[in-house]
This record gives C-alpha cells, structure tokens and sequence, in this order.
C-alpha cells in the first residue's frame, strides 16, 4: 500500500471562546486535567491515539462538549494535528477545538443533495 498526503480541514473555535460560552465547565474540565498534570495538548494527543483518560477527565470533557452543543446548538470535539505528519503550510498544530453542525445546504443544495459530494484534495508545488 502507498503512503502520500491526504487532506482534511476542521472548523475550529478558540479555547477563549469556549470559556466564554461553558465557563463554568471549561473551568471543571481544566482542574480536571490539572489534577492529573495534563495540558489540553496532552490530552487531545490521548483521544487522538486511543490512550487512556482518568474517568473523572473524560466525564468533565462529556460535561463541556454536552453544555457547549446545548448553548450553541454545535457539536464541540477536541482533536490533536501531530506537527511532524502534517507540512509547514497547515494552519492547525497541536491540540485544537473543533465544531460540527456548522453548515447547512442551501434550497437548491438540498434538492439535489443526494448527487452532491464533498472532495478533498492536496497538491504539490
């Protein structure tokens, strides 16, 4: 199998703005990580590679994410961009907050929705 780049974007939101919306939480869920000497960075390097959270952390994060889709109506996820697989030319390194639910088709996009795909592709240059 060959190896090659591939493409992704994310929609993301600023931690300062998560504090604004989920203070409350955002507070609870970084004592929480505080209380196991992690960074937002390690632990989205966690979630990313399929290591272990204490419990208490992954129900502060459960708490945030379920306040923030509460109050904004979008789905709040924290993902890690590792710097040595990605190029000089990403905007994202490291631990990022991403949201879903962002866009929606327009009237003409949702009658032909079904024939629509969204493509992804990267060159060089």
């Amino acid at each position: 199998m060959g190896m090659g780049y591939s493409a992704g974007f994310a929609d993301t939101v600023s931690e300062k703005f998560i504090a604004k919306v989920c203070p409350k939480e955002y507070k609870s869920f970084v004592l929480s990580l505080n209380a196991e000497g992690l960074s937002i960075d390690g632990c989205a390097q966690a979630i990313q590679y399929g290591d272990f959270l204490e419990e208490h952390v992954e129900v502060e994060l459960i708490k945030l994410r379920q306040a923030f889709e509460r109050k904004t109506g979008l789905a709040l996820f924290l993902s890690y961009q590792d710097p040595d697989h990605g190029d000089i030319y990403d905007d994202l390194e490291g631990a990022y907050w991403s949201v879903d639910g962002v866009y929606t088709y327009t009237k003409a996009g949702r009658k032909y929705q079904k024939e629509i795909q969204r493509k992804s592709f990267v060159t060089f240059g």
